[in-house]
């Protein structure tokens, strides 16, 4: 039979090397949901949410833990990415951030990231997938 090359087959290959190769912190990564083609369209803009969130989390947050949670759903792909750093009252929407809030936007989806004092910081990322 052939395989597909869905979003989970990508990510078992390419995040869990991302999340494999943090040496700073633990990076506990979650795929939920049964991969397929449908969500070949925002492999990239996953990858590289993950990537600039692992990387702000290495410089700024001081965490020793970092958690990504992605849910394949029918009509949505969700990521959520919590760590247990520092935190910070006012969150400043740097080049990172806000290169994350543009990348996922220009495909339909929304992003929200929250944090504050001692509490770490995190970010709920929502992209809707089109019909079959």
């Amino acid at each position: 039979p052939e395989m597909s090359r869905g979003l989970g087959d990508v990510y078992k290959r390419q995040v869990r090397t991302l999340t494999d190769s943090v040496r700073d912190m633990e990076v506990d990564l979650c795929i939920q949901g049964a991969d397929g083609e449908r969500y070949d369209f925002c492999i990239r803009a996953v990858y590289d949410t993950c990537r600039e969130l692992i990387t702000n989390c290495v410089r700024y947050a001081h965490a020793d833990r970092m958690d990504i949670i992605i849910k394949l759903r029918e009509d949505m792909l969700e990521l959520y990415v919590f760590d247990n750093g520092i935190g910070c009252s006012q969150i400043k929407a740097n080049n990172g951030l806000r290169g994350i809030s543009e990348r996922i936007e220009g495909l339909g989806g929304t992003t929200s990231f929250n944090s504050s004092e001692g509490n770490g910081f995190g970010a709920i990322i929502k992209i809707p997938v089109p019909e079959k």
